[in-house]
């Protein structure tokens, strides 16, 4: 089966996000569709200016596509704008994206399991 180049642009992953519901706070698993990081991307993200307060929401305004499972009060699959993320996101939401996306790009290898016998 060929791969179409359009499969080749976003991947989808999970984050948890944490929203309030009735007064109770609750964390569901949400899609994340972001960009893959093609040369172009990762030249974007090498201009962004360092260590500043917003540096999670500048990279997430370059590499994230869409948020699948997040609506409007309509209905309508939200809009990655910078008034979305700005006004929208909170900090926990923004470092679950971040680590997330982070994590895919670049996964942490599992400790081996090594066992010690010894009496």
């Amino acid at each position: 089966m060929p791969i179409k180049v359009s499969q080749l642009a976003t991947r989808t992953i999970t984050a948890p996000f944490v929203y309030e519901e009735n007064g109770e706070r609750k964390t569901e698993q949400c899609r994340v569709v972001y960009r893959a990081l093609t040369d172009k991307v990762r030249q974007q993200i090498d201009a962004l200016p360092k260590d500043t307060t917003d540096s999670a929401r500048a990279y997430l305004r370059i590499v994230l596509h869409a948020l699948p499972d997040i609506v409007t009060e309509d209905g309508k699959p939200v809009e990655i704008t910078d008034d979305f993320l700005r006004d929208h996101l909170d900090v926990t939401n923004v470092a679950a994206i971040f680590d997330a996306i982070n994590e895919d790009v670049s996964p942490k290898k599992a400790p081996s399991k090594t066992s010690k016998s010894g009496s």
